[in-house]
């Protein structure tokens, strides 16, 4: 990449190592391939990947996880590492306070977590995460805002891992009412957190409008149990989170999240209200009028039976 070029992908929000790693891991996945004389299906089949789920790695489109990263190591041994290139991809990627605290959310037993606008890295769907990565990263190109939405979509597997931790979240009801993408988009992600909520391991509870002012408001908080017993803390407002493993501090933000449970809904009002926006978005997704609309129509409050 020459100067003019490296000026060009930072003025459009890139940095120069991203594009030179995600270019990397696609040139030499398409080459390897073409060198053992496989077709793109023969190569799917191999790995048991659709062929378009493999394709969209090989035109850059999405990135391996790390656990495909590895097995392609392991099936080509290629001189540099799809392991390593993905490390350098990530890396730029990620926040620097999330890189120090990404390895305990994955390691966690028991994950609370706190949000009072948009849904949950953990719980969120495909084109959820996509819409709003474009919403905070106004201008990014195609292949950055996939790879974001890929690293997001991967932390999601430690929900299928052989011992998945307990996950207890608490949504504010605006998390349910501000659409994000479209109203098929939220209609999907409410579905995607019904299900969620099925799994005995999780809850998730709702913090309707209805409740009062609470020291959480406009900002998140995560919390890490890990496998020693600490509990490690993440909280975010209008900026990066400040990684917090002081015992006391933690137990401040424990005392706070609990405050906030104690004023959300149960379980099963909660689920109830996630089923009647969800019914809205199937609406308003028919006759074209958004919900965020109707609802300042209706005054932006829902009863909860």
């Amino acid at each position: 990449m020459n100067k003019r070029q490296a000026q060009a992908a930072q003025g459009a929000g890139r940095r120069p190592d991203e594009i030179t790693g995600r270019e990397l891991i696609r040139r030499q996945l398409k080459r390897l391939r073409e060198s053992s004389g496989l077709s793109m299906q023969q190569l799917a089949d191999e790995f048991h990947y659709s062929k378009g789920r493999y394709a969209d790695m090989e035109s850059g489109r999405t990135l391996p996880t790390k656990e495909f990263a590895a097995v392609l190591d392991q099936r080509f041994k290629p001189l540099l590492k799809f392991t390593e290139l993905l490390s350098n991809v990530r890396d730029a990627l990620i926040a620097e306070h999330m890189k120090e605290m990404l390895p305990k959310e994955q390691a966690a037993v028991r994950i609370q977590t706190f949000s009072s606008s948009v849904m949950p890295g953990l719980l969120q769907t495909e084109e959820y995460a996509r819409a709003l990565t474009r919403a905070s990263i106004p201008g990014a190109p195609d292949d950055q805002i996939a790879a974001r939405v890929s690293l997001r979509m991967e932390r999601q597997l430690l929900f299928f891992r052989e011992d998945p931790p307990f996950y207890w979240a608490i949504l504010d009801e605006a998390v349910l009412a501000r659409t994000v993408g479209t109203d098929e988009v939220m209609a999907e992600q409410l579905r995607h957190l019904e299900e969620i909520i099925l799994n005995p391991r999780n809850k998730v509870q709702i913090l309707p409008f209805a409740a009062r002012e609470h020291g959480m408001m406009g900002g998140s908080l995560n919390l890490w149990t890990l496998r020693d017993g600490r509990t490690v803390a993440l909280a975010e407002s209008f900026g990066p989170g400040e990684p917090i493993e002081s015992p006391t501090r933690v137990s401040f933000y424990s005392e706070m999240f609990d405050e906030v449970k104690i004023n959300a809904l149960s379980p099963e009002g909660s689920l109830r209200l996630i089923r009647r926006y969800l019914k809205d978005y199937h609406h308003e997704a028919d006759d074209g009028q958004p919900v965020a609309q109707e609802q300042l129509q209706r005054g932006g409050q829902r009863a909860v039976s």
